[in-house]
């Protein structure tokens, strides 16, 4: 039973590799603290199919913010109404506790688009988000490196043309952002 479990593990883990990061991919300041993973959706999508079906708990891994592995047990969860999980029935929720780790927890959506998760552990929390539209490219940081990252907002030199000589002289800004998006509203906090 044990060299099944063995076997049983290397075969999930082969869906994440680690890769080094091109800072030209991205527009963030998190390429210097983020860990990078490359996912294959397929084989991820399998093992999460069979998790809704199965009766007992699936056993995922998904990589932390310090760039291992960490084994969880996952079970399904519905965030979604009914409606909504039978109209897009490819989104998958799920909800797990590290192995090694009980106080490890993670929520996470998996999709065609790929897959977005929150962990917690000790009051930390970290982030997996795709890189990219494709949902191969994965990049995972600690919430607390993302409050380091400048906002910067700014307004160009030049005035815009002036469409009334009464009108207040108005400016173009620059977009303010980030480049972070959290998509999370779906799930619940994690206790």
């Amino acid at each position: 039973m044990l060299l099944l479990a063995s076997l049983s593990a290397q075969g999930q883990q082969s869906y994440w590799h680690k890769v080094e990061f091109d800072s030209q991919r991205s527009a963030t300041n998190l390429s210097a603290v983020a860990q990078y993973f490359t996912l294959d959706k397929d084989a991820f999508g399998r093992v999460l199919r069979g998790a809704t079906t199965a009766r007992g708990a699936t056993i995922v891994e998904i990589p932390n913010a310090e760039g291992q592995l960490i084994s969880y047990h996952i079970t399904p969860t519905q965030v979604l109404s009914d409606e909504l999980a039978q109209k897009y029935p490819s989104i998958l929720t799920f909800e797990g506790v590290g192995i090694e780790d009980n106080s490890q927890r993670i929520r996470f959506t998996f999709s065609d688009f790929g897959l977005d998760a929150i962990m917690h552990q000790n009051l930390h929390y970290a982030f997996v988000e795709a890189e990219e539209h494709g949902g191969n490219l994965y990049r995972v940081y600690y919430y607390s490196d993302t409050e380091k990252i400048p906002l910067q907002c700014t307004t160009l030199a030049a005035q815009l043309p002036q469409p009334s000589p009464t009108q207040r002289p108005t400016y173009q800004t620059k977009s303010c952002t980030t480049h972070l998006s959290h998509r999370y509203s779906l799930h619940p906090p994690i206790h």
